[in-house]
């Protein structure tokens, strides 16, 4: 007969929430109770469903071993790697004890920090980390205020998807929106601790502290950024209108590129593509990057207008830092060995001011830089 276990393991391997539900005991998981750690786990299997309906949906399972001095010794080092469709994959940690019967049964689930499996899988794909609400754990301390809040916040975002997903959203609606849960916003803001931290290892995997009002502050923040961008490109939206009867002088291109981008940088308007893009990738198209998957549009069009006029900012300041690049490729290739500052390598990749105040920098200097080096580099941008 199978082991609890191995039957434990089955039910992993088929993403079966009820066969779990059944086979594993009332208790906590993950210092969350048992129900709590289920629907977590329930919403974490989606990201492993194939989206091609015509294949089965399923994880291989592959034993390991923790190797991580943060994880607690005497709770056992076994887990496993669970792998899905295109390589993505996670870890957990399984701790087993004896009944009185004899018998080995599972008596906590939980994320591992840095996990090696027995054979070494090839072609895996991204990491998918497993994590719980931390305001769901048993060790939580919740104050009064903290559960209004969060109770706040979770009316926040179900009263906008109630009137206007799927819907065109007006300048005001938004703005009172916005105004209507500012205190709540604050408040939160106030009470949060940092978010997240980096496991500082080889190859890290970010650890998750997450908490019930996340995706009230997740929307929040976006649609306060995203009503500034449109307040403040409005003219240059106009602008962009324009261009095709109209078209500019290179001169004045380039002056324009800089001013959008110092304004993006300034206001760090890059957020609205995703918080944690890589800068290893810059996709020419932009595209907001929606809290909740939200769809909704703003009056005017303004959401597709935005899009529009940014994408054909991204085309153009490509051009002119590839035009402009004060790097060759050998600098480029030292400066890649040694740099471990992501934000200069962001500057280095993406920024057409960079590249222009290298170039005074170095014209001072007397040191003339040809132009078009980034038209010869083996692809700049890092979209290899």
């Amino acid at each position: 007969m199978n082991s609890h276990l191995e039957k434990i393991l089955d039910c992993f391997a088929r993403m079966d929430i009820e066969g779990l539900r059944i086979l594993l005991n009332e208790q906590t998981y993950s210092d969350v109770p048992k129900d709590l750690f289920l629907e977590r786990l329930e919403e974490h299997f989606e990201d492993f469903k194939n989206p091609d309906k015509s294949q089965d949906s399923g994880l291989i399972v592959l034993p390991g071993i923790c190797c991580h001095q943060s994880c607690e010794p005497h709770l056992g080092r076994a887990g496993y790697k669970f792998i899905g469709f295109s390589g993505i994959h996670f870890d957990l940690r399984f701790a087993t004890e004896m009944d009185e019967g004899g018998i080995e049964t599972v008596k906590d689930i939980f994320a591992c920090n840095r996990f090696v499996t027995f054979k070494k899988e090839e072609g895996l794909g991204d990491y998918h980390h497993f994590w719980v609400y931390e305001d769901d754990q048993e060790s939580f301390q919740k104050t009064p205020e903290y559960i209004l809040l969060v109770e706040k916040a979770k009316q926040g975002v179900a009263f906008w998807k109630e009137e206007y997903e799927e819907e065109v959203v007006s300048l005001s609606d938004l703005r009172g929106w916005l105004n209507h849960y500012q205190p709540v916003y604050f408040n939160i803001q106030e009470n949060l601790e940092m978010a997240y931290f980096l496991d500082n290892m080889p190859n890290p995997k970010i650890r998750y502290i997450k908490r019930r009002w996340d995706d009230f502050l997740n929307l929040y923040s976006f649609l306060d950024l995203l009503i500034h961008l449109i307040k403040d490109f409005q003219h240059d939206f106009q602008r962009f209108q324009l261009i095709v009867s109209e078209p500019i002088l290179e001169e004045s291109l380039m002056d324009w590129v800089l001013e959008i981008e110092e304004k993006i940088e300034r206001n760090q308007y890059w957020r609205l593509q995703g918080m944690m893009t890589s800068i290893e990738f810059f996709p020419t198209e932009w595209k907001l990057c929606r809290p909740l998957g939200l769809s909704f549009e703003i009056e005017d069009n303004l959401i597709a207008v935005a899009e529009e006029f940014l994408t054909w900012f991204e085309i153009e300041r490509k051009k002119l830092v590839l035009h402009y690049f004060s790097l060759t490729q050998s600098e480029l290739d030292e400066f890649m060995d040694q740099n471990t500052d992501p934000d200069l390598e962001y500057r280095v990749k993406r920024l057409l001011s960079f590249h222009l105040d290298n170039r005074e920098r170095f014209r001072k200097e007397g040191v003339y830089i040809p132009y078009n080096l980034g038209v010869s580099l083996r692809d700049p941008f890092g979209n290899d």
